[in-house]
């Protein structure tokens, strides 16, 4: 049976159990992406809902020789992927940096067509991916890639990036739990067991406004919409255990 390069790189991502060693994969399997320069990182937004009057920080996890060209790239042009990033139909299909335009234009998954009539097949021209992975975060990935009329490359592009997208955001999701309060924990907990916000209180030693308070900080933590989401993400992530309060 022929052997599947993107098989077994997939699961070499996914064996990546944390950012160090994801970086190390990329160091050693950027050539794999068919582009000469790449860039991973993550967009955070502090306020977690949009721009608004704060600036989107950087967090790079790859860049190949520190390459300063595609993170400002990426800086500058973020308001437009964040408008891209609102059409769930989109949001992953890989991206080409259009210099005349100014602005990422979609590239078809079915055919990747795009207009090449004005390039050379020698002609370095960027491409990404990009995904929300959490609240207020994005992930990344950014190429600079020769001759986009070789449509294998694009696509062995967008499906290995895809496949850090997801992994960047089960290790974003991990870190988010890692912040969680002993007493969010708690909280999360107990009222998976069913306890309504009073007897938490009391088991707690806690005012029910606080139980509630603790409800809603972790509910932001978790990108959830409510306290049973919230419970229902802790426990499909890992983040809590049953043997806390046994």
């Amino acid at each position: 049976m022929k052997h599947d390069p993107l098989l077994g790189i997939s699961k070499k991502v996914a064996g990546a159990k944390n950012k160090e060693l994801l970086k190390a994969l990329l160091e050693e399997n950027a050539e794999k992406m068919c582009c000469d320069r790449i860039l991973v990182a993550e967009i955070v937004l502090t306020n977690g809902r949009g721009l608004g009057s704060v600036e989107p920080s950087l967090s790079v996890i790859f860049s190949s020789l520190n390459d300063l060209e595609l993170q400002t790239l990426v800086l500058s042009q973020v308001d437009g992927l964040l408008e891209r990033s609102q059409d769930s139909s989109a949001i992953s299909l890989p991206k080409i940096w259009s210099e005349t335009k100014r602005e990422w234009l979609d590239l078809i998954p079915a055919s990747f067509e795009y207009s090449t009539s004005s390039t050379s097949g020698s002609q370095i021209q960027n491409v990404c991916v990009f995904s929300k992975t959490g609240p207020g975060r994005y992930a990344i990935v950014v190429g600079a890639c020769r001759d986009l009329t070789e449509k294998l490359k694009i696509w062995a592009f967008h499906s290995t990036s895809l496949f850090y997208i997801e992994q960047v955001r089960r290790l974003s999701e991990k870190d988010t739990g890692a912040v969680l309060s002993r007493n969010e924990r708690y909280c999360l907990v107990w009222g998976a067991c069913g306890k309504t916000s009073s007897e938490i209180a009391t088991i707690l030693s806690l005012s029910e406004h606080t139980v509630n308070h603790y409800f809603t900080i972790a509910a932001n933590k978790l990108g959830a919409t409510n306290r049973m989401h919230a419970m229902a993400k802790a426990i499909r992530m890992g983040l809590i255990s049953f043997d806390e309060i046994n």
